[in-house]
This record gives structure tokens, sequence and C-alpha cells, in this order.
């Protein structure tokens, strides 16, 4: 599981769309998708239930959604403490 990988579930989870994910994070839309597949399967479970409308969180995504923002909040954290002085 890559910090990327959280914070490409963690667009299309606010945005509910692979596409807009994909253009909000500059990132072909293939490449998105197959790195959501790898943490599924990673994970042993799915985290999106996919349509041509849209991508919705499952029970076991909705699950981890508020695990995921605080980990990235974290590592957000911890990379701002590089611009702050020792």
């Amino acid at each position: 599981m890559r910090i990327e990988q959280l914070q490409y579930f963690s667009e299309i989870a606010r945005t509910q769309s692979f596409t807009l994910a994909s253009e909000k994070l500059f990132i072909a839309q293939p490449s998105l998708s197959e790195s959501i597949k790898s943490l599924e399967k990673e994970l042993g479970y799915t985290l999106f239930q996919r349509s041509r409308t849209g991508a919705v969180l499952t029970p076991k995504g909705e699950q981890i959604y508020p695990i995921v923002q605080r980990i990235l909040k974290d590592v957000a954290a911890i990379r701002s403490l590089k611009e702050s002085p020792q």
C-alpha cells in the first residue's frame, strides 16, 4: 500500500468519479483504475461500486474512508515539518 494509492482512493471517494479524480490528480484514468485495483487486491475487498454514472463507496470503503483521511492528514503534517525551523 502506497500513500499515493490512499490519495487516489480519497479523491475518487470525494468526487465519486474515476474520471474526475484522474483529472484532478493529473493521472491517466487507466493508471488510476489499475492503482485502485491493486489496492483492492492487497486489501482483499472492493472499495467502490463502479457504474457508468460513477463510483460509490462499498461498505468496506466507507469503513476505511475516515481512517485514510487521518493517515493523509498525518502525512501532510509530517511533510510540513521539513518547512519549519529545527
